[in-house]
């Protein structure tokens, strides 16, 4: 759930709780409206200690330190906005580090048929935990017919 307000933090949590869909998601993108990342993290936390949580990585000034020193947040929320820029060593670093990542696919930035489709590739090689894009089904069908070991 991309979080495109703050201050609301106790309310979200006692609606997804209500509609029983909190354990279905994670919550993300706060960083992108608060003056010093992770504090609504932080105050989500304290809201629900086991509220699943994301801190965002892009090559728009969200860098990878940033997102590791966000302790609260178990997802990373990996977007590549102008660039492909993530590599398999990025990957690796924040596996290190305990994180699971979600990924955008190219196509929601404007990005090509052949980027897609070869980022579907490396992100299937490189074994994250999830894809989101405008294309589900193709993805699927993609994953099912590719000769990749993707174990979401």
């Amino acid at each position: 759930l991309n979080i495109k307000e703050l201050g609301q933090e106790r309310d979200t949590l006692n609606f997804l709780k209500r509609f029983e869909v909190i354990n279905h998601m994670f919550l993300f993108d706060m960083e992108l409206l608060e003056e010093t990342p992770g504090n609504t993290a932080r105050l989500f936390r304290s809201h629900d200690p086991d509220v699943p949580l994301a801190a965002r990585v892009s090559d728009r000034n969200e860098p990878i330190e940033q997102a590791l020193g966000i302790k609260e947040a178990e997802y990373i929320w990996l977007d590549e906005m102008d660039s492909l820029w993530a590599t398999e060593d990025t990957i690796t670093t924040l596996r290190s580090a305990g994180k699971k990542i979600y990924a955008i696919s190219p196509e929601i930035h404007g990005f090509g048929e052949e980027a897609m489709i070869g980022r579907w590739r490396q992100f299937a090689d490189w074994n994250i935990e999830g894809i989101c894009t405008d294309y589900p089904d193709r993805l699927t069908e993609f994953l099912d017919q590719a000769e990749v070991n993707w174990r979401p």
